[in-house]
């Protein structure tokens, strides 16, 4: 059974994702941070 692997690399897939956006919008909001702070 080949598509519920596919399904199941597939939601990996989205979840790593969201995660990395997640880190990138965290890594944003603290370099706005730290601007406001030695600015």
């Amino acid at each position: 059974n080949s598509s519920s692997l596919v399904k199941k690399q597939l939601l990996n897939l989205k979840y790593s994702w969201s995660l990395f956006v997640l880190y990138i919008y965290g890594y944003c909001l603290y370099l706005r941070n730290a601007v406001r702070l030695y600015s």
